[in-house]
């Protein structure tokens, strides 16, 4: 595609901070958009052909291939659809991060730092784009092609808060990290559009609009997209917690050793969704790291 450009992105945010006694906070207000992001957009392309008909020669007098030119056959013309990478995608993205951390506790040896976000995240087609039916017809592709103007995308949300307990022992040389990852929610819902096409296109190429009395014809009416009554319902996951550990043992002042063990424990509460109840799982996994400074 050589009308390709490239994805710009405009981003801008608000923070407020302060510190008091060795305590400090943060929080963060962001904004991004971006009108020319990458995806697939769609065309509609006609290829034409010579249909020829198979009752215009004896089979059972076939000794090879059949000479095309001693049969009959009739011009026509195919529509279908096909992709192409194009600056066809709308990103809004917005959330607030906060942050707090407080003094360290020199009794305990330990600091706590919280942190977390919001975040909202709506993906969508900034073009028209042209779709095709994948019905047939008496064993025949449909004659049309539907272009469609309305915003194919999702938008999600998802709340976290972050808890860091971090211990150091300096006299030992030992670093002790626990951390609880709290997801609170994440959500999703496809965005509505009611399967409309506004215009569509011919085997000739010829551009018509789409119109009410459209839905009850033979076939154009299979361009109007249909969905179940639950489809663009708000999907929500609720409260998730993770919990990791990590050691670190220091040899002098240019190797550290460290085990860890993610999701050492977990909390993930059943729900339900559309009448069924989900169970949700997760294993744990260990590993070492080695860091040498040079």
């Amino acid at each position: 595609n050589y009308a390709l450009e490239p994805a710009r992105n405009r981003k801008w945010e608000v923070r407020l901070g302060g510190s008091f006694k060795g305590h400090s906070f943060s929080v963060t207000y962001f904004n991004e958009s971006m009108n020319n992001a990458f995806r697939d957009q769609s065309y509609y392309k006609l290829m034409p052909y010579k249909s020829y008909d198979i009752t215009s020669i004896d089979g059972s007098t076939l000794t090879g291939p059949p000479d095309l030119q001693q049969m009959t056959y009739s011009n026509d013309t195919l529509i279908d659809t096909y992709s192409m990478t194009g600056n066809g995608s709308r990103i809004r993205k917005q959330g607030i991060e906060y942050q707090i951390s407080f003094k360290r506790i020199e009794s305990l040896k330990t600091k706590v730092t919280l942190n977390g976000a919001w975040m909202r995240t709506v993906y969508s087609n900034s073009q028209p784009f042209y779709k095709s039916s994948s019905i047939l017809l008496n064993g025949q592709q449909l004659e049309y092609v539907g272009l469609y103007d309305w915003q194919d995308g999702s938008e999600k949300q998802k709340f976290n808060t972050n808890v860091l307990l971090d211990t150091y022992i300096p006299k030992l040389g030992l670093i002790f990290s626990t951390k609880a990852e709290c997801t609170w929610f994440t959500n999703n819902r496809p965005l509505w559009n009611d399967g409309t096409p506004v215009s569509y296109v011919d085997k000739t190429g010829t551009v018509r609009p789409f119109t009410e009395a459209d839905k009850t014809d033979t076939q154009l009416q299979h361009l109007v997209k249909t969905y179940s009554s639950t489809y663009f319902d708000r999907t929500t996951v609720p409260f998730a917690l993770d919990i990791n550990f990590k050691a670190t043992k220091e040899f002098g002042k240019n190797v550290q050793l460290a085990l860890f063990v993610n999701r050492i424990l977990t909390v993930y509460p059943d729900y339900r969704l559309n009448n069924a109840v989900i169970k949700r799982q997760a294993s744990p996994y260990f590993g070492m790291e080695m860091n040498i400074k040079l």
